[in-house]
């Protein structure tokens, strides 16, 4: 099986059975009581950015026998976890001082520190194994994390532990993972922590995870925002949307992301022709998801959770399956610039997008949950359009190249989804679905034999 399947595997593995676990226990669970675990969840979910972000591409970045930089960055794991701490603490905190929303979390939260605990523990061995492409060890073993997660959660549940059953499953994800990690790796630094090299890499880490800590602070901030202003329910029904957006990434672009740094890495061809490609390959796989999710958001969820979770949770997916054609350029256009050593150039692209997003998320709040998530698409299409010039002349590429590239896939889906509303819509997505066939057998070829 070649190493882009291996990738789909992966992803499937590590984000489709955590949306599953969490969508089961949407049926099973009150719609506030999910919303409140999002809520405690929200700060850890946004800061593991750090350790699977910065940490880990810092190490793909890394000669494998350059022993000292990867102990530097071990122990610059284990700072970054300490800062999570604190911040989880100073929410704690809050709690104590009567911050309503948050004394009925504070447990919760105390709960998941393990979470970044072993993630950063776990972060340079795991990203070893990426480095060296090492797919079906790490598809392996996520399945059969999640396997075990998921028994542990389910059980939980049956003890009566109702929503404590979705923080077991989070926390004996992270640490089953972290465990097979160090076997599968055999590796531990043999040196102390040293101040000097680790403020040398403290630059780099954050160069790359700034991007991605910046970028995807929005939703979290959304999430937080919506348990602490509108309560429970609709904080729930933002969760279940991102859930299902997660899945839609985990089918198409997760698998492209995560072999993309590593590709570029070692192609000899590095120009904007290959940027190109990656993001033809994305485009055509993920325009007809966020399609079908776009349209079949209502039915399903109304099928899966029951009407009044389905109402709440389906117009928030729509929302964000807006985001599709952002998410499909940046995937291509942040990782080229990281080899390019324009890491930068991504991070300010973020920073737009965060003030954006988080001023017109604060300025909807009085309007409606949905208004705050239409802000966030807006902001997100306005940050990208304004620096997207510059960042494509770093890496070489027309803009007429990439909205051809990523354009044409999405004006297509679009048609077809119009189609879907006439008579022969059904055969026009039966059509849409063998292109999708098609598109996945020409990603795992090209990106394969890249």
């Amino acid at each position: 099986m070649s190493k882009a399947l291996w990738s789909v595997v992966l992803q499937l593995s590590r984000l489709g059975g955590n949306v599953i676990f969490f969508l089961a226990m949407a049926r099973l669970l009150p719609v506030a009581d999910l919303g409140a675990f999002a809520t405690a969840l929200a700060v850890f979910r946004w800061s593991q950015v750090l350790h699977k972000g910065g940490i880990a591409d810092a190490v793909v970045l890394t000669a494998p026998a350059d022993a000292a930089r990867l102990a530097a960055l071990f122990w610059l794991a284990q700072a970054l976890t300490v800062g999570i701490a604190v911040l989880a603490l100073g929410l704690i905190g809050l709690a104590y001082l009567g911050v309503g929303a948050l004394q009925d979390m504070q447990a919760q939260i105390a709960t998941l520190l393990l979470v970044p605990l072993f993630q950063g523990a776990s972060a340079v061995q795991e990203a070893q194994l990426r480095q060296a492409l090492r797919l079906r060890a790490l598809a392996l073993r996520t399945a059969a994390v999640q396997l075990l997660s998921g028994a542990g959660g389910f059980a939980l549940y049956a003890m009566g532990g109702g929503v404590w059953s979705l923080v077991g499953f989070a926390v004996i994800n992270a640490v089953a993972s972290a465990l097979l990690s160090w076997r599968m790796a055999r590796w531990w630094p043999s040196d102390g922590p040293r101040l000097a090299q680790m403020r040398a890499l403290a630059p780099e880490v954050m160069a790359i995870a700034g991007r991605g800590l910046v970028a995807g602070a929005a939703l979290p901030l959304i999430q937080f925002l919506l348990g602490l202003v509108y309560g429970g329910a609709i904080a729930g029904g933002f969760q279940i949307a991102q859930r299902i957006f997660q899945l839609v990434d985990a089918l198409t672009l997760a698998p492209l992301r995560f072999l993309v740094l590593p590709v570029m890495m070692r192609a000899k061809d590095r120009s904007g022709g290959l940027v190109v490609r990656v993001l033809r390959l994305a485009a055509l796989v993920s325009a007809p998801a966020y399609m079908a999710v776009a349209v079949w958001a209502l039915p399903v969820l109304n099928a899966l959770l029951g009407a009044s979770a389905a109402g709440l949770a389906a117009p928030m997916v729509q929302a964000l399956a807006a985001l599709g054609p952002v998410a499909t350029t940046v995937l291509g256009v942040d990782q080229a610039l990281v080899v390019r050593k324009g890491a930068g150039r991504a991070f300010l692209r973020a920073g737009l997008g965060l003030g954006l997003s988080a001023g017109c998320v604060v300025l909807m709040v009085p309007v409606s949950a949905q208004a705050m998530i239409l802000g966030h698409v807006l902001a997100s299409y306005l940050a990208l359009g304004l620096l997207l010039p510059r960042m494509l002349r770093l890496i070489g590429l027309e803009v007429r190249a990439l909205l051809w590239a990523v354009g044409l896939p999405y004006l297509l889906c679009a048609g077809l989804a119009a189609c879907l509303a006439l008579p022969f819509g059904a055969v026009a997505f039966g059509g849409g679905c063998g292109g999708v066939a098609l598109c996945w057998w020409r990603m795992v070829r090209q990106v394969g034999r890249a």
